[in-house]
């Protein structure tokens, strides 16, 4: 059912448009005093009898807003402009409710994924460091880090600014640098505490030392290393990740803050039991870098100095929720999916069914029996084309369901069984489709539903942007 949106008068937005029409702007030097309609309406009659056009009013001017009144007024627009954007409407329904397609986000199943985490990471003594990627909001950051805002990874200078401007001030930015973008780093880490880039190569080295920050301040950095899946990084096996690291000691302007993993080679595998082998062996080969780096000399002004670094940041959803001894041999976890988990979580062992949070709604709105399919109103641009040979996700309760053909705005659905009862599924059945990639499915929402228990009790716009 279409439903309209309404401000807090209890007007729709067609209506408050009207009214927005009826009010008079504010010039530079103040409101314009409305005019009675008998002032601004005196004709002139003509010889004939006709009335001539109105004549212009001279409006008069009152005295400028004060600083004081505007704040005023910016302020309560603010409060206005966020109230606006939750649609009260849907607060309080149920999520069935919802014009399709609509992701929809099961708020106690995520904080008891990220309290789960936390309390994971506590027991083998690490640091959790979550990555924002799978839903860029204030509202998921701050259940994941426990309310603390510190310690955070992101994808996105959109997301590392937008966190930034909220208070967050541990950040770091895993994604590698260009021309384009040491700038917008620069002022970032010159305005929090902590802001951490990522780099593999000496070209990046040579852009932060173009970029002196202000205040005595420094860079910090983390060297990628490739988790030998012919990813990015620098290849641990190889001298030159030595040379590189060894050169940052070398830099007045760059701390060598540590070296980074992202495991996404533990998503190639199968099972619980191969995620745990990938990820072991990714770990030791990390630690092991690590110790060289650490028992390696280099020579600074005709003396030798070790090359020291604070940090090992290790992780993937997969791999820190199935951890292992090893995993206690870094300081920091890198994980993010697991916030919401995924059909690709669960076929891998790291989660079960009922601890996936994310679902997006579709409608039937077509039947097909001469070939057994129904149609639903979501396509790629609502769950994303990923897992196609898994069916792009499972239908919630109907497990014999599958998206068998993805266009951009609908898919076509078959039983696998065979025939299709097209009957259990009229037209305007609401079906809930557990993804394959939250992350990616995530991504094309500008608006996630939160709801607790099938009712919904918020609203979640992620950042947008790169």
């Amino acid at each position: 059912m279409l439903c309209l949106k309404r401000n807090i008068a209890g007007k729709t937005a067609k209506e408050s448009n009207k009214e927005k029409e009826r009010q008079l702007p504010i010039s530079k030097s103040g409101p314009i005093t409305p005019i009675k309609q008998s002032e601004s309406t005196t004709a002139v009659s003509s010889n004939n009898g006709a009335q001539s056009a109105p004549t212009t009013p001279v409006i008069p001017m009152q005295e400028e807003i004060s600083h004081t009144e505007m704040n005023q007024i910016n302020d309560v627009t603010d409060k206005l402009e966020k109230v606006v954007q939750i649609t009260p409407d849907r607060i309080g329904q149920a999520i069935d409710s919802l014009m399709t397609p609509a992701l929809v986000l099961d708020i106690d199943r995520i904080k008891a994924n990220a309290q789960a985490m936390l309390k994971r990471a506590e027991e083998y003594g690490v640091q959790l460091r979550p990555h924002m990627k799978a839903h860029k909001t204030l509202e998921g950051a701050n259940i994941m880090t426990g309310g603390t805002k510190r310690c955070i990874s992101v994808s996105t200078l959109a997301e590392a600014k937008f966190y930034a401007d909220a208070g967050y001030d541990d950040i770091l930015f895993a994604g590698y640098l260009d021309k384009d973008k040491v700038e917008i780093c620069a002022e970032i880490a010159e305005e929090i505490k902590s802001f951490h880039v990522l780099l593999d190569s000496y070209y990046v080295i040579e852009l932060l030392r173009d970029r002196p920050l202000k205040d005595d301040k420094v860079w910090s950095v983390y060297i990628g290393v490739e988790c030998r899946y012919n990813g990015t990084g620098v290849d641990p096996l190889d001298y030159s990740g030595v040379g590189l690291a060894v050169s940052l000691t070398s830099e007045p302007n760059i701390f060598f803050n540590g070296l980074y993993v992202n495991c996404e080679n533990a998503y190639s595998c199968t099972d619980a039991e191969a995620v745990l082998g990938v990820g072991q062996d990714t770990a030791n080969t990390v630690i092991n870098f690590a110790k060289k780096l650490r028992y390696y000399y280099a020579y600074r002004k005709m003396k030798k100095h070790k090359v020291e670094f604070p940090h090992v940041n290790f992780g993937s959803t997969p791999v820190c929720s199935l951890p292992f001894e090893v995993m206690k041999n870094v300081t920091e976890w890198n994980a993010g999916s697991y916030i919401f988990y995924d059909m690709r979580n669960k076929t891998l062992g790291a989660c079960n069914t009922d601890d996936i949070a994310i679902e997006v709604l579709a409608k039937v709105i077509a039947h097909y029996p001469n070939r057994n399919q129904l149609l639903i109103d979501c396509g790629w641009t609502a769950l994303n084309y990923q897992g196609s040979q898994h069916g792009h996700g499972v239908f919630k309760g109907h497990p014999h369901l599958k998206i068998t053909s993805m266009f951009q705005e609908e898919s076509k659905v078959e039983d696998v069984r065979g025939n299709l009862d097209l009957g259990r599924y009229p037209i305007g059945t609401i079906l809930r489709i557990l993804p394959y990639n939250a992350c990616a499915t995530a991504a094309l929402h500008g608006s996630f539903y939160i709801h607790s228990k099938g009712v919904v009790v918020e609203e979640w716009r992620p950042v947008k942007g790169w």
